[in-house]
């Protein structure tokens, strides 16, 4: 048993201080002034009674309460209840105390025990995974359900593409959805980099698939080209020469003033002399082409058949050809009925075939001694060229006009006539199913006359500006 032991001055202290601690009251005698008291825990660890520990005192911590050995035993000794004591007065307060100091760092724990090992095993089947820990089933992972299908997506179409402008719809009806998607910009327009290119701002059609440069250079049918003097010019019919442009004819160069170029249904283009006739005073301004036609088609040939006399001569048609029929719907025999206006024939685009009437005009417009036709005029020695003709006396050919007609001679029943001599151009005028009229210059006189003729006569072609 351990035991505290407490001295007391006096017995009567004692009492009177476990006097409160308690109604039931033993009294005590006979206590010694130094006697003791001695601790323990609990009321059970007091030692026996013994006459060796008769008047001990002993304080039990359970029941706070003092017992005393006497000859009845462990007697609790509770005094009298006494009187209630005065309020004592109020304690001064406590200083603080001192901040503690640190505690010093623990020792570390022990390493812990190992963890069992685990394993996972499809189940036979099929249906999931089995977790094993220790040899012990903890857990299954169930195989998960196949989810319902999602709903179809919206298809979306490229509706236009235009521009550089690329439009999207999604869906259709009331619910489709349309989206513009620019490909490239050129200051604030849109434009497609695979069309068109951007320069200082502005959008140009791309040169085949290249890109130029539009302040040095120009694009003519996906091919680039300088300027030529600054200038954007035809190069299928211009060409530039040290800075000019001059037009081009068959990739001949000409002078439009002076020459034009011809162009065909079959693209054949030839150059020819043109002359506009406007004498002073007659109001008559015409343009009419300086040279015979010579230009190959069905039912045309050389004098002769002789080239040298074609480039000369130009080619001798018959008038089915000249007014660009088949022989078998306008020929010898045939009524053509070729309608009113200008009758192009075989003349080049822009040109026609002069009718009778404008033959006339010509001729009264050159004349200056008569108002209207008539075969008693001058006309033929202004409208003969200066040079090709046989001479004859009395006859002075003027060219005065620059018409410059040619003594190119006719076919006629087999054979080739007046070569040198006269001259013969087929109008567009029929008269009857046989027979045509042309304009003839003779080398024996000095007129110009209009005549009717077989259609199966090969003469020379002039053409007349539309």
């Amino acid at each position: 048993m351990s035991t505290i032991k407490f001295s007391f001055a006096a017995g009567a202290a004692v009492i009177a201080m476990l006097t409160a601690c308690g109604d039931d009251v033993t009294n005590v005698t006979e206590v010694n002034e130094k006697a003791a008291i001695d601790l323990v825990e609990k009321y059970k660890e007091l030692p026996k009674c013994e006459d060796s520990l008769y008047g001990t005192l002993i304080y039990a911590a359970d029941s706070s309460q003092v017992y005393a050995c006497t000859s009845d035993g462990w007697t609790s000794l509770k005094g009298e209840k006494g009187d209630p004591g005065d309020d004592g007065l109020d304690g001064e307060d406590g200083k603080n105390g001192e901040d503690g100091e640190n505690g010093k760092d623990g020792e570390d724990g022990a390493d812990g025990a190992d963890g069992e090992s685990c394993t996972a095993t499809a189940l036979k089947d099929g249906s999931g995974i089995e977790v094993m820990c220790g040899g012990k089933t903890v857990g299954v992972i169930s195989n998960g359900t196949n989810g319902k299908n999602g709903e179809d997506g919206t298809n979306c179409d490229i509706v236009s593409d235009v521009d550089g402008v690329v439009t999207i719809q999604c869906g259709e009806g009331e619910n489709a959805k349309t989206t513009e998607l620019y490909k490239a910009m050129c200051g604030t327009d849109p434009f497609d980099p695979a069309d068109k290119f951007c320069y200082a701002a502005e959008l140009y059609d791309l040169c085949g698939d290249k890109v130029y440069d539009p302040s040095k250079e120009f694009c003519s049918n996906e091919v680039v080209y300088d300027l030529c003097g600054g200038k954007v010019y035809d190069p299928s019919e211009e060409i530039c020469q040290d800075g000019t442009v001059y037009p081009l004819c068959g990739g001949n160069v000409y002078n439009p003033e002076k020459q034009f170029c011809a162009k065909f249904a079959d693209k054949t283009e030839q150059l020819y002399k043109m002359v506009t006739i406007a004498p002073e005073g007659t109001g008559y301004s015409e343009t009419w082409m300086a040279e015979n036609l010579n230009y190959a088609t069905t039912n045309s040939y050389c004098y002769e058949d002789k080239e040298e006399n074609c480039a000369k001569y130009g080619r001798l048609y018959t008038w089915a050809a000249a007014v660009g029929k088949p022989e078998e719907e306008c020929g010898y025999g045939k009524a053509c009925n070729l309608g009113t206006g200008d009758i192009r024939g075989i003349c080049p685009t822009g040109w026609h075939l002069p009718s009778q009437d404008e033959w006339k005009e010509l001729i009264v417009a050159v004349d200056d001694n008569i108002t209207e036709y008539s075969g008693e005029n001058v006309a033929g020695n202004v409208l003969k060229s200066q040079t090709g003709w046989t001479p004859f006396e009395g006859i002075n050919n003027e060219d005065a006009f620059g018409f410059s007609a040619l003594p190119a001679g006719l076919f006629y029943n087999g054979n080739y006539y007046s070569e040198g001599d006269d001259a013969y151009f087929w109008s567009s005028s029929e008269r009857y199913d046989n027979d045509a009229y042309y304009m003839c210059l003779y080398h024996t006189t000095e007129g110009a006359y209009l005549i009717n003729n077989g259609k199966h006569l090969r003469t020379s072609v002039r053409c007349l500006k539309d």
